[in-house]
């Protein structure tokens, strides 16, 4: 296997254009951020990206997130991410993921949806869904 190279996100974007080494991403939380389509779409390419927080605030599509959630560190261990600004058709399309990823970090989420009244209505089965999920009290503490 090739020695992954270590780069900034722009680094990354440039060096990619020429290369299909592997790349560890060392870069800001808001850097990668910035750049989350053309990461994801490097896809395999991308060892880890390390990012300088445990919580990843900066608001990510739904796809992104779930793409990048599996990849970003700080100082060792998966970041959290806690934010998601989509559509309420990609939204309800990643509901059943999202839900699992939330579960799984026992984190606090936060949804919002740039859409049409429309979209929304037509998808409210699976925000419901998501929303009914997310509600649950997943740390234990209980009522």
């Amino acid at each position: 296997m090739t020695t992954p190279v270590t780069l900034t996100v722009a680094q990354a974007l440039l060096f990619a254009q020429t290369s299909s080494n592997p790349i560890i991403i060392q870069d800001g939380n808001a850097n990668i951020a910035a750049s989350a389509d053309a990461l994801v779409a490097l896809g395999v390419q991308i060892v880890s990206l390390q990012g300088d927080d445990t919580y990843f605030y900066q608001a990510l599509s739904a796809a992104d997130l779930l793409a990048l959630s599996t990849k970003t560190y700080h100082n060792g261990s998966l970041a959290v991410f806690t934010q998601v600004t989509d559509t309420a058709a990609n939204i309800a399309a990643n509901a059943a993921a999202l839900g699992t990823y939330a579960k799984n970090n026992s984190q606090e989420m936060s949804f919002t949806i740039n859409d049409t009244a429309a979209h929304v209505a037509s998808n409210a089965t699976a925000l419901q869904t998501l929303a009914a999920g997310l509600a649950q009290d997943t740390d234990g503490s209980g009522p």
